[in-house]
């Protein structure tokens, strides 16, 4: 019952569930984008370019990306881009 919707809730599966949801919806509407593949040095460059001509992108990280919300316009995913 409700304590066991609350441990879902505590552990984070719930939360999430509905952060790759919401990934999933973005992604699903995105057309003509593009994909920058790492963030480090040459993609963050990259990202600030795309942020300033406000064009729509995906960056694919092995890393957990610091200050997302400076990237408006990017959906971070955190993976290989190899395997992705």
């Amino acid at each position: 019952g409700l304590t066991a919707l609350s441990i879902e809730f505590i552990s984070g599966s719930v939360f999430n569930e509905y952060k790759k949801n919401k990934i999933n919806k973005k992604m699903h509407q995105l057309e003509n984008h593009i994909i920058v593949c790492g963030f480090g040095r040459n993609g963050t460059q990259i990202g600030k370019k795309l942020e300033t001509y406000q064009k729509k992108y995906v960056v694919i990280d092995k890393e957990i990306i610091a200050r997302k919300e400076n990237y408006k316009n990017a959906i971070f995913l955190q993976g290989n881009s190899i395997d992705e």
